[in-house]
């Protein structure tokens, strides 16, 4: 069974549809006014003491209440018809004691407690919904002057029979960077990237190639004798091992302190105006402190061979080139190209009272990221390429495969 921490990822990820939103949450604010830690010295701010602390806390709770109360109100400004890429209003952090360290930020010593770095993540993961929304108003203007270039170079791609085989054909020789972002949680996906592992030792029977991935935490090397019990997501395992049997290099991503945190972000859903949960480094803060840790550690291998080919396999979320702290623009050096994976369809679990509605029904069309931004029928191909680079920017990848998936299966890996 996948572990709980994917699916909750799903949601936040992919499901960002906009319907009208109910009306913001406030706090009443104390009858003492708490001094105001930003009139402190900076020899302070960097060795504070308990008072100065206090004060520290209090302003960094009284920001997050703030700009969460900013971030809904925008939120409610935005057109119900245009999905975001990723991103909302994040009230709290849940049980931030549990987090497995306070030292997040390395260059914020005045952070000297759990509560504090979460206030101060919150606050700022709304300042970034904010910028998130003016970067997205552009982007949506793109779309919308480009959209009969981007639906007629998706009316001309190839439907395969193959579509994996045929991927692996239309990535250029010169790549030196192949990113995989999937949706989570379909081991019809985990095939198709083991699959592409295989086709790309044949194209390159010589040449070194890493497998650098989310789903392993940051700097392990996965070999034939780790035992499944050892991995935090075992369901990716057959990926590994196909590596291994194809002598590609298998180096997790993820930091150690993000794969055991337990903790839980507050969040205001588009789609309802409700209050959700969802792991907390799933917000837009969390991303972007991911994404930059990532960034360093294929830097960090990327200087030990300048000439191999790196294979970055993780949620579609964090390499797309149209999301924001994206990984396949923040390396300039490299020369990327984008594949993303998506199931044809998706399990959605409605409620009436006490009731799950019935299995058989459970599943509906996926609407991936560009469809969500354009129109839910603009493009309905399987396969897509978009070999113009301009368009490819715009759309977010070069290649998108939305693959068949089977309900018995899905039931059965999660457990229903």
């Amino acid at each position: 069974m996948l572990r709980k921490k994917i699916l909750p990822l799903i949601l936040v990820s992919f499901c960002l549809l906009a319907l009208p939103a109910q009306a913001a949450w406030k706090l009443p604010l104390k009858s003492r006014k708490a001094p105001a830690a930003r009139h402190l010295p900076k020899s302070a701010m960097r060795h504070p003491n308990f008072i100065q602390r206090e004060q520290i806390s209090n302003l960094l709770h009284r920001r997050a209440r703030k700009t969460y109360q900013q971030a809904v109100k925008l939120q409610q400004e935005l057109p119900p018809s245009r999905g975001l890429t990723i991103g909302e209003p994040v009230r709290a952090i849940r049980r931030p004691n549990d987090m497995p360290t306070e030292r997040v930020y390395a260059d914020k010593p005045f952070l000297t407690s759990r509560h504090q770095t979460a206030d101060y993540m919150v606050a700022q993961s709304n300042r970034l919904f904010i910028r998130e929304v003016a970067r997205m108003r552009q982007l949506w203007n793109e779309l919308d002057k480009h959209l009969d270039e981007l639906k007629q170079a998706a009316a001309n791609t190839p439907q395969p029979a193959d579509p994996i085989a045929w991927l692996a054909r239309q990535i250029p020789a010169d790549t030196s960077i192949l990113f995989v972002g999937e949706m989570h949680g379909y081991g019809e996906i985990h095939e198709a990237t083991a699959q592409l592992l295989g086709l790309l030792r044949q194209r390159h029977p010589t040449r070194r190639i890493v497998l650098l991935t989310e789903f392993l935490t940051e700097d392990f090397h996965y070999t034939a004798d780790v035992p499944t019990d050892a991995l935090h997501l075992p369901d990716f395992e057959g990926v590994w091992q196909e590596a291994l049997s194809q002598h590609i290099e298998v180096i997790g991503l993820e930091p150690m302190h993000v794969m055991n945190d337990t903790c839980e972000m507050k969040y205001r859903s588009r789609d309802n105006g409700k209050m959700k949960t969802a792991p907390q480094w799933a917000h837009l803060e969390g991303v972007r402190l991911r994404n930059e840790a990532w960034v360093r550690t294929l830097e960090k291998y990327r200087a030990q061979d300048p000439e191999a080919l790196f294979v970055v396999y993780s949620g579609a979320a964090h390499s797309m080139y149209n999301f924001p702290f994206t990984l396949s623009t923040a390396l300039t050096k490299e020369v990327p190209f984008v594949a993303t994976f998506y199931p044809e369809t998706v399990f959605y679990l409605a409620t009436n009272n006490w009731l799950i509605s019935s299995l058989e029904n459970a599943f509906i069309p996926l609407e991936e990221p560009l469809e969500r931004m354009t129109h839910p029928d603009a493009f309905p191909q399987q396969t897509i390429h978009f070999q113009d680079p301009h368009l490819a920017k715009l759309a977010g990848f070069n290649v998108r495969v939305k693959l068949p998936i089977s309900t018995q299966r899905y039931y059965r890996d999660h457990g229903f």
